[in-house]
């Protein structure tokens, strides 16, 4: 969630409402990931709540979770009697909550097939849908441009540095969502030191964000 609210202020969005139901996320949305606004779904029904901050609906709504993460009880038993590999509850809830004619994105990995994808909706609201995680071969020239120049800052992500022999203690970390971490820097016994502009120092430069109507929502 931080990294996707972050990247879209910095590629012009004027407003990002994150949503989550993990405390610790939701306050690092807010703190690093400069979210205007974030939505605890165990709280409240998130389609609502984004009714009031944006009557009408966001333009933009960005999935950075994934087929893993069921919600609904039909999706949870679908999901544990696999009957489908994906569960479409957040893909679901972002069809009916963007706008009319917005775009739906999703950059959390999905990999087979998913059930009661709500394709009228879909297309009533003439959406239009994006899937991908990145062109990594293409982009990284450019991004790591941004990142030299102090642009943009993503040395707060890496909460945690360990050295490649313990690989099986970060993944433990990793794997179980272990409060307070987001990105585990692997060094190898191979690894120059890294420089500082490297890791994103905003000393290096100026942040630069353009202001846009864009207001997406990462859920």
């Amino acid at each position: 969630v931080c990294s996707s609210d972050l990247w879209s202020k910095f590629r012009g969005a004027a407003r990002v409402i994150a949503v989550d139901n993990v405390a610790h996320r939701l306050d690092m949305a807010r703190r690093i990931g400069e979210a205007d606004e974030v939505i605890n779904f165990d709280e409240c029904d998130v389609n609502e709540r984004l009714m009031e901050l944006v009557p009408g609906g966001p333009d933009v709504c960005i999935d950075a979770a994934g087929y893993r993460f069921p919600k609904t009880f039909k999706h949870k038993l679908q999901h544990a009697l696999k009957l489908e590999t994906d569960a479409l509850d957040i893909v679901t809830e972002m069809i009916f909550a963007v706008r009319k004619a917005g775009k739906v994105v999703l950059i959390g990995d999905y990999f087979g097939f998913g059930n009661q994808f709500p394709i009228g909706q879909f297309m009533e609201k003439g959406l239009t849908m994006r899937g991908g995680q990145a062109f990594v071969q293409k982009y990284w020239h450019q991004l790591l441009d941004v990142i030299r120049t102090g642009q943009i800052d993503l040395s707060p992500f890496v909460t945690h540095r360990m050295n490649f022999d313990q690989l099986p203690e970060a993944w433990k970390l990793f794997s179980e969502y272990t409060p307070g971490m987001i990105k585990i820097a692997i060094k190898t016994p191979f690894a120059a030191q890294v420089p500082q502009a490297m890791m994103g120092a905003r000393s290096a430069g100026t942040s630069s964000i353009p202001s846009t109507s864009v207001t997406p929502s990462s859920m």
